[in-house]
């Protein structure tokens, strides 16, 4: 395996572009503007990504199964009980001759801790390939912080915040919070979500570029393609 192939060269194109994206987000949130650069950026790497994932399954399939037929696409699954139909659909043979290799792509599943933004990978991939850029929207988010050791009533009683405590609203942007207890503080968040998985956009594009290159790594070592 070497670094210098078109699978690690996609990956770091998408670092590269994620890292562009962290300014271009910050820009447009304070022009209250989604620009096209961004919008552009978010396609190339959910494509990166989506590619990176497929190719690392091709390689797979013509090292151990047979190499006619379609090239394959990533066994992605939502439902821990579903992953081998999955992984036969799509690697036809591999979890009987390779249970081990098998085992690596499970390990990168949507399902398994840490790991939920692998989900949202094909939805949004084949928004930005077969229709339209990702559709995304402002979202606002009053934030409260509670210190600990701050007191708090509820119900007339007193109660001392053993840690520190972050509250989450929404609601409208000009939306009047009053303060839940003495020393409390309030800032407003302002990001992208997309509108179908309803997620922050730039923290998905970085846990995907994250996941996908762990991925890629742990099945191409195992696998020794």
């Amino acid at each position: 395996m070497t670094l210098s192939d078109y699978i690690w060269d996609v990956l770091d194109q998408a670092v590269t572009t994620v890292a562009e994206v962290t300014w271009i987000y910050e820009r447009d949130v304070a022009k209250h503007e989604l620009s096209s650069d961004l919008k552009l950026r978010v396609r190339t790497i959910v494509q990166d990504c989506q590619s990176a994932l497929d190719a690392t399954a091709t390689r797979v399939k013509n090292a151990y199964l047979t190499k006619s037929g379609r090239s394959p696409y990533y066994p992605f699954s939502i439902d821990a009980q579903k992953f081998n139909g999955k992984m036969e659909a799509e690697l036809r043979g591999l979890l009987a001759k390779e249970p081990d290799i098998a085992k690596a792509f499970e390990r990168h599943q949507p399902y398994q801790p840490g790991k939920k933004e692998l989900g949202y990978l094909k939805k949004l991939a084949r928004v930005n390939k077969h229709q339209d850029f990702s559709p995304q929207y402002r979202k606002t988010t009053r934030q409260l912080h509670v210190p600990a050791g701050a007191r708090m009533t509820n119900d007339g009683k007193i109660i001392v915040i053993p840690d520190d405590l972050i509250i989450n609203i929404h609601g409208p942007a000009d939306m009047t919070i009053s303060p839940v207890a003495e020393g409390a503080t309030a800032r407003i968040l302002v990001g992208w979500n997309f509108i179908n998985p309803d997620v922050d956009v730039l923290l998905t594009l970085i846990a995907l570029t994250r996941l996908t290159r762990e991925a890629v790594q742990d099945i191409r070592h195992v696998a020794a393609v």
